[in-house]
């Protein structure tokens, strides 16, 4: 599903659209084998092919953020994911530049204690801030300093599967949903008879657990020594894919997932770019991939929410970034219906003049359509955090600009180059929309 995003261009609103960076997947059952699998780990993760090895230009083709192609696979989501994440930096330090000669912030600091939850994780019992918004003698900016507080669990130690533990149908039981919530196993991908030692053709681990509905896991593979760049990949019991992820951090991964039914689910842990064609073959692998040891640590611990009210008013344009330990951050409308949330910054896509913020672990936008008090909400993390929020009024508020409309009816040639498209096409005509 494509989302659209308010994008403040030299004080004009424009909507662009985005393709979701989270890596919550589109259902594709791979039971009885297939070989588009490993395809559609690859779409579901935004795993590319080859690693980008430089971020100086833009990849070739088309960017995926940006376009409906009719092959996503093929894309370079790593590389795009990669520029865009060093555009975004960029003008992060930008925006951090004009904002020194800037008013100073309002500052708020999370009123519940650190190590607590419960007392602002809805929009229900969200910390009110007042002083912020549009309005006279508010302050359009605002800068919110708290912690995030999970549920703290003891972690049980198991040991690695035996192997070949390379298929669904051989997957290690870690307990995680039935006699345990958190465990930790230290293993690691090339041991097994068809790594690089073996036949070659790629060496799998995985992992059985039991979701609960409503429930979230949290999936986080750390490589503190060798050459290992591990791949994760969440499955249902016939191979349906839920998440996937690839680095994460650095060459580590990580999935966090809230179950929407009960059941049986697995881990696949490997390493890039191996992926099996036929999650129930441990050989149909398409070659072996990066191998070392590896640390996994799967929960299901209960995650901290902290929500906090600001007053808006019909037009206001509201950007919000987070940094520190939050990963995602959500916004709410006065009903308290989520209208906005993200995982990822993708402000590279923004023109550099443009004031919303970005620079964080996950970036959002919202236009709102009626006054009274909106909910930023940030979770999944552990620890401290600094939230960054902005309101602007419409650049055009108050103007009345001449618009100039063309209308081509006879269609057009176009280098859709510049668009990063495949160069010179012809457009369809107006009249071709249009009813006889």
């Amino acid at each position: 599903m494509r989302r659209p995003v308010a994008v403040l261009v030299t004080g004009i609103l424009v909507a662009t659209t985005l393709a979701p960076g989270s890596a919550q997947a589109q259902p594709a059952s791979a039971k009885g084998g297939t070989t588009d699998w490993a395809a559609a780990v690859a779409r579901a993760g935004g795993i590319a092919t080859t690693k980008p090895s430089h971020h100086a230009r833009p990849p070739s083709g088309p960017n995926p953020f940006l376009a409906l192609l009719p092959n996503p696979g093929a894309a370079d989501h790593a590389g795009w994911r990669a520029w865009l994440t060093r555009k975004g930096d960029e003008r992060a330090a930008l925006r951090a530049r004009q904002r020194a000669a800037q008013a100073t912030p309002l500052l708020a600091d999370e009123e519940e204690p650190a190590g607590i939850r419960g007392g602002n994780d809805s929009p229900a019992t969200a910390q009110r801030i007042t002083g912020f918004g549009t309005g006279n003698g508010d302050n359009p900016r605002l800068r919110v300093l708290g912690a995030l507080s999970p549920e703290q669990l003891d972690v049980e130690e198991l040991p690695p599967n035996p192997e070949d533990d390379g298929a669904i149908p051989l997957a290690g039981e870690t307990g995680i949903g039935e006699t345990t919530r958190a465990v930790r196993i230290s293993a690691q991908i090339g041991d097994g008879p068809h790594g690089s030692a073996g036949t070659g053709t790629g060496d799998y681990d995985w992992y059985h657990l039991t979701g609960v509905a409503g429930e979230t896991v949290t999936i986080d593979i750390d490589t503190p020594t060798g050459n290992l760049d591990s791949i994760l990949v969440l499955t249902t019991d016939d191979g349906e894919i839920v998440a996937a992820n690839d680095d994460s951090d650095g060459f580590d991964s990580r999935i966090t997932h809230t179950f929407t039914a009960d059941g049986s689910y697995y881990v696949l842990v490997t390493g890039f770019p191996s992926l099996p064609a036929d999650p129930f073959d441990p050989a149909s692998g398409n070659g072996a991939g990066s191998e070392g040891p590896y640390d996994l640590r799967i929960d299901t611990a209960e995650q901290d929410v902290d929500v906090y009210a600001v007053r808006l008013r019909p037009g206001d344009v509201l950007g919000v970034s987070v940094a520190g330990s939050a990963a995602r951050v959500t916004v709410y409308d006065p009903r308290r219906r989520e209208v906005h949330g993200s995982a990822q910054d993708l402000t590279g896509i923004y023109p550099a003049d443009s004031p919303l913020p970005g620079g964080g672990n996950a970036v959002t936008e919202h236009v709102a359509t009626e006054a009274g008090w909106h909910y930023v909400g940030v979770t999944l993390g552990s620890g401290s955090y600094d939230i960054t929020v902005e309101a602007y009024r419409p650049g055009l508020e108050g103007e009345r600009p001449r618009q100039t409309l063309f209308l081509d009816f006879d269609g057009a040639r176009i280098n859709t180059a510049i668009f990063g498209g495949p160069g010179v096409r012809t457009l369809s005509p107006m009249r071709a929309f249009l009813g006889r």
